[in-house]
């Protein structure tokens, strides 16, 4: 916010004036990394603030959207409507309230699928590699135990550390691409 606004940009707001953001928004747009600060995020409170003629896109992860809250807003029409391509629970089950909710739109998790996707999970997973090998710290880090974020790069890691013999930098990683695993030398 100190930093002015972009061109094109018509309001910057703080983290801490969200609830005036939603007020003004017809589309909210929800695409952020799971941390404890945006974990729960959109919740009951959230929903009663936004307009009646509002419609929430997520494509963040799953546990920044209080579900049941954001199906009794959509059930009783406190905003107009919603899309989700992540969920609290995924998959979402056949069983789930969602799925007979006529002013909501379920998609698979493809909102991050681009043509750079695999050229960024390939450079990212190589950084992260390299780093870990160097006994560097890794740029995002977290627990697993609080299960706040996931990340194919982690997951790899986590896998290299337990099938490695050596941390030699000439260590072999392997990267997913579109159509098959491939095998990348650093």
């Amino acid at each position: 916010v100190e930093r002015g606004r972009p061109e094109g940009v018509q309001a910057v707001f703080a983290p801490s004036a969200l609830d005036e953001m939603l007020k003004q928004c017809d589309f909210v747009v929800l695409a952020a990394s799971l941390i404890a600060a945006t974990h729960g995020l959109i919740n009951a409170d959230r929903l009663a603030v936004m307009e009646p003629g509002a419609c929430l896109i997520h494509v963040g992860r799953g546990a920044q959207v209080d579900e049941a809250a954001l199906v009794e807003a959509l059930d009783t029409r406190r905003i107009a409507g919603a899309a989700l391509d992540v969920f609290e629970r995924e998959p979402l089950p056949p069983e789930s309230r969602p799925w007979s909710l006529e002013n909501l739109l379920l998609t698979p998790p493809t909102a991050g699928l681009t043509d750079k996707l695999w050229h960024r999970h390939h450079g990212l997973l190589s950084d992260n590699l390299r780093r870990y090998l160097e006994h560097k710290r890794l740029p995002l880090s977290w627990t697993r135990e609080k299960d706040i974020n996931c990340s194919p790069c982690y997951s790899f890691l986590d896998t290299y550390r337990a099938l490695s013999t050596d941390s030699a930098l000439h260590a072999k990683c392997i990267s997913w691409n579109r159509t098959s695993w491939n095998r990348a030398s650093f």
